[in-house]
């Protein structure tokens, strides 16, 4: 018996399991795009920030 490369390829395609991949990618799309825009948001208040607290 070979493995294959790919472990999808081990498991069938059934319904719980491709309703629990599309919510982890659910997840990790929201969780990068709320990363991101935090991570902006931080840089651009400390940008902000820093000019006039020299001043």
């Amino acid at each position: 018996m070979t493995v294959p490369t790919n472990p999808l390829n081990i498991l069938p395609m059934s319904f719980p399991i491709k309703i629990f991949i599309t919510l982890f990618m659910a997840v990790f799309v929201t969780a990068m795009g709320a990363g991101t825009i935090l991570f902006w948001r931080k840089g651009l208040t400390s940008e902000v920030r820093g000019p006039m607290s020299e001043v």
